[in-house]
């Protein structure tokens, strides 16, 4: 397992960073949130962990944004998100958030929050569906 951080941008504001990271938690369910991630290279797992065990909930690569939704709406993380292989990522934080809030009408922030925080309830809700299911198939066998 292995990891690094540098600093990209020309400009204060353009200034974010970019971690490299190999087979390592980039951050914990429950933990606070720091920045949310667009994934450069590589794949990353989003799990949840119950009695010592994880339940992988979705992969994502290339091009997607995660941790986005804890950002958002200011909240904890809901599950944990972990680099498999070699993985280059992207930092969001929040003062470029700011920096998009200012840029939207309030209305268009607002439609972006309210949905954000839609999707991560729902998201709490399936966690929850999930791991009852998975009780009921260990109860089952």
């Amino acid at each position: 397992m292995s990891g690094s951080i540098e600093l990209v941008g020309k400009t204060t504001r353009e200034m974010t960073m970019r971690l490299h990271l190999t087979d390592r938690v980039i951050f914990h369910e429950g933990s606070a949130t720091l920045a949310a991630y667009v994934i450069e290279q590589g794949n990353v797992e989003i799990f949840t962990r119950q009695n010592g065990v994880d339940t992988v909930l979705q992969h994502f690569g290339k091009g997607d944004i995660i941790g986005e939704m804890a950002l958002v709406a200011t909240t904890q993380h809901r599950a944990s998100a972990r680099a498999v292989g070699e993985v280059t990522l992207k930092a969001i934080t929040e003062s470029q958030l700011d920096y998009l809030r200012d840029i939207l009408t309030p209305r268009g922030w607002a439609t972006v929050s309210a949905l954000t925080v839609r999707l991560h309830r729902s998201g709490g809700d399936l966690q929850h569906g999930l791991g009852r299911l998975d009780t009921m198939a260990k109860v089952a066998a």
